[in-house]
């Protein structure tokens, strides 16, 4: 898995971290294949939050996705009376866990300086303290109600005349996809129960650890790989088009939430209760609901229960708090992506000692150096582990890790782990430190410091890298890798072992070179070794050569996307691809020299703003000089701002500067030559207006409209405007269909034009 970084202030890096927001939630809700832990996407999310508040970021211009989306391609979708929401997250920063790796109590956290942001005690408290604010009882005195919170996959019963008539998944929050079938078949939920009139109550579809097992070892058993955790396993089941086969899986649910406007009856006010009235009808609820006076009482609760955790037979990644007396969860309303009446505490990722045998030095796509520890095998979160992830030097020398220590490892996501800590009491007399190379350990070419970044805790790390990116195997192997990879340009057959064969083979030492292979040397190309070889084969080596032949007319914005450019992404090149026609187009590309100059002239301001600040009191002269120089460049600003102003926001300085320089390097060049001599032409794409009707408009689309929201989304772009997702000051207007919902308030409050589809349409037309 990718290692996490962090951004600068940069706002282009705030993009791209958000990027990776999405890209996590996609793969965790949609793929049903998590490419982090919790823990990790947890703290991730903490410093983008962070982050964005020191920049002063308003929240509506946030990532706010993070509720997922599920939908697979082929089931039928529907709107949810109420929004699935998701939960405010508590969780502990590594730097304030123990050895232990387990929270501590509250008077040994408010021991630590700064426990209110680093631990989830002191997120807890701070939400406990909102609503103690809010409904005017103290916190001490809230009355909360704690429940395991269940690792599975969320899921909305309808029942109306005592049977169950539609079962949804959780969807992007707002649609979810039917699955009324596939819960029936499995036996997940009770089809018939003594209640006749309708109400909707949610939970969680889960798979116990028992029935996940025994799923693993029929895969096994069949040649098939194994699913990574029980999660997986219950999404992957759920989503079966044929719902027969979900017979016997064992798949189950436990259900804790009856949603507001849905229920034709009178419900017991407390959430306690209602978890017992639902309990008598036949749903399976938690056995270990507790309730609880006051915050210290709840988080003791959570941060004890991880001992009885493995007891279990399902997954569980945390606990949920509640206010107990529902009538006062309409009160306290919601977010845009968490209601304001609940929390969840998030168990700290779960960590184990061993020895630390020897640490090796991996070298990236883009050269960066990685120390990675070889470790004695250890069993965690229910794998044998025995390589981890040391990061970096910065992170390798503050730990000071040496061979031989006994360090403290956690799991990074379901297949990388990390070196968190080293055990200084067993550390035995005589260890060195670890010498880092001074050179590639991979073509012994010289290594540089490339300026200094962030780690995922936000501190300041040096990033050294192999400076021959042009033949350094790994480099190239990575680059190649890339370029042939789903998001880019798809070349099926195209993993991390084909491209490490092509190169080390001397088949490929650019990524053009792929449209030059040839069907029979491909075909028996050695993906093993000379005692054990393994031919690649004329049917996997014709699959890649159709697939390369595809690419050539693939989306520009995925070819831009392929060539793996510093702060280039997948939205950056979506948005590149819509001002720029071609490669010959963007390498020379005007618009990003402006957007590149307009950078340094802000910066240029502002240090003048700071100059002119220190002398005002000792040179009235150099003060006035100062402000008209300052005037005259926010004059150019203003000026370059005009235009830009139909440039994508998600074209920042970083992105424009890394872009425009790799062209002028020799391999963007050759890249630039080869693709003209191969005749490669990547299909353009819609461009984006420099006038319309709505040129300079900022809308959003919210609730549920005639048409799929995108085709409102291309007839606004077309017309000139740019489509965003939050409402914000800036939002010109707010195209709202039915169940608008919360961006509609939003838009009322901060009196932003709201649109119907007619009123559009006259917009269109000029009307």
């Amino acid at each position: 898995m990718p290692e996490l970084q962090l951004p600068n202030a940069d706002a282009s890096d705030f993009r791209k971290l958000a990027d990776r927001l999405q890209a996590l939630d996609i793969a965790y809700y949609r793929d049903a294949a998590p490419q982090a832990t919790d823990a990790e996407y947890d703290l991730l999310r903490a410093e983008y939050d962070r982050l964005c508040d020191a920049a002063g970021i308003p929240e509506a211009q946030r990532y706010t996705r993070s509720v997922g989306d599920d939908h697979v391609t082929g089931f039928e979708t529907v709107v949810h009376a109420q929004k699935m929401l998701s939960l405010e997250k508590a969780a502990t920063r590594p730097e304030f866990l123990p050895p232990s790796g387990i929270d501590e109590s509250v008077a040994l956290v408010q021991a630590e300086p700064g426990w209110e942001n680093g631990s989830a005690w002191g997120r807890l408290r701070a939400w406990a303290e909102r609503i103690s604010e809010s409904i005017s009882i103290s916190v001490e005195d809230l009355d909360l109600v704690v429940e395991p919170k269940i690792d599975g996959m969320s899921v909305s019963l309808v029942y109306e005349g005592g049977r169950l008539v539609r079962a949804v998944t959780r969807g992007d929050g707002t649609r979810g996809d039917v699955v009324t079938a596939q819960v029936v078949a499995s036996g997940a939920a009770p089809v018939t129960i003594a209640e006749t009139r309708k109400f909707e109550v949610r939970g969680e579809l889960y798979l116990p650890l028992e029935a996940f097992r025994e799923l693993n070892q029929k895969l096994s058993s069949a040649g098939e790989k194994e699913l990574a955790n029980p999660r997986n396993a219950c999404a992957g089941l759920m989503k079966r088009k044929d719902a027969s086969s979900l017979a016997g899986t064992g798949i189950r649910s436990f259900l804790y939430f009856i949603p507001a406007g849905e229920h034709q009856m009178d419900l017991p006010a407390s959430q306690a209760d209602r978890l017992k009235w639902l309990s008598a009808l036949g749903f399976q609820i938690h056995p270990d609901l507790a309730t609880c006076k006051g915050i210290d009482a709840a988080y003791e609760r959570c941060r004890t229960f991880v001992e009885r955790r493995d007891g279990l037979d399902h997954e569980i990644d945390g606990m949920v708090v509640k206010l107990d007396d529902t009538s006062l969860h309409a009160e306290l309303g919601s977010t845009e992506h968490h209601p304001r009446w609940g929390i969840a505490y998030k168990f700290p990722p779960e960590r184990k000692p061993t020895l630390l045998r020897d640490i090796s030095i991996q070298v990236g796509r883009t050269g960066a150096l990685t120390p990675v520890a070889e470790l004695d095998p250890v069993q965690l979160a229910g794998t044998t582990v025995s390589r981890a992830s040391l990061h970096n030097r910065t992170h390798l020398e503050r730990l000071d890790a040496r061979i031989g220590d006994t360090v403290l490892v956690q799991k990074a996501g379901d297949i990388i782990p990390q070196v968190v800590g080293v055990d200084l009491s067993k550390r035995p007399a005589g260890l060195a430190p670890f010498a880092f190379p001074i050179a590639c350990p991979e073509c012994g070419s010289a290594i540089e410091n490339r300026g200094r970044g962030q780690d995922e805790h936000g501190r300041e790390i040096e990033l050294w890298a192999c400076i021959n990116a042009d033949s350094c195997p790994p480099q190239v192997e990575g680059r190649l890798e890339h370029f042939g990879c789903r998001k880019a340009l798809d070349i099926e057959e195209m993993g991390a072992i084909v491209a490490s064969a092509l190169v080390r083979k001397g088949l490929v030492r650019e990524v053009t070179d792929v449209f030059s292979l040839e069907l029979a040397t491909l075909g028996q190309l050695n993906l093993g070794t000379d005692t054990e070889p393994r031919t690649f084969g004329e049917k996997n080596a014709a699959r890649l050569l159709e697939a390369a032949r595809k690419a050539r007319t693939a989306p520009f914005s995925r070819w831009i996307y392929s060539l793996g450019i510093h702060e280039v992404g997948d939205s950056v090149s979506k948005a590149l691809a819509t001002c720029h026609a071609n490669f010959t187009e963007l390498a020379t590309s005007p618009l990003l020299t402006k957007i590149v100059e307009r950078a340094d002239l802000e910066a240029r301001r502002k240090a003048l703003g700071a100059r002119t600040e220190q002398n005002k009191l000792r040179d009235e002269a150099a003060k006035a000089a100062g402000k008209a120089e300052q005037a005259q460049l926010k004059e150019q600003i203003q000026t370059l701002d005009r235009e830009l102003s139909q440039v994508p926001s998600e074209v920042g300085p970083s992105a424009a500067r890394s872009l425009l320089e790799f062209f002028r390097t020799p391999r963007g060049a050759k890249i630039l030559a080869d693709l003209s001599e191969i005749g490669i032409s990547p299909a353009t794409e819609q461009r984006r207006p420099t006038v319309g009707p709505l040129s300079g408009w900022v809308v959003v689309i919210t609730g549920t409209l005639s048409k799929p929201r995108e085709a409102f989304k291309t007839m606004l772009e077309e017309a000139g405007a740019k489509v965003t997702d939050s409402v914000s000051k800036k939002t010109t207007a707010l195209l709202a269909g039915s169940e608008a919902g919360s961006k509609l308030d939003k838009a009322k409050t901060l009196g932003v034009r709201v649109l119907e589809e007619s009123e559009l349409e006259g917009l269109l037309d000029g009307r």
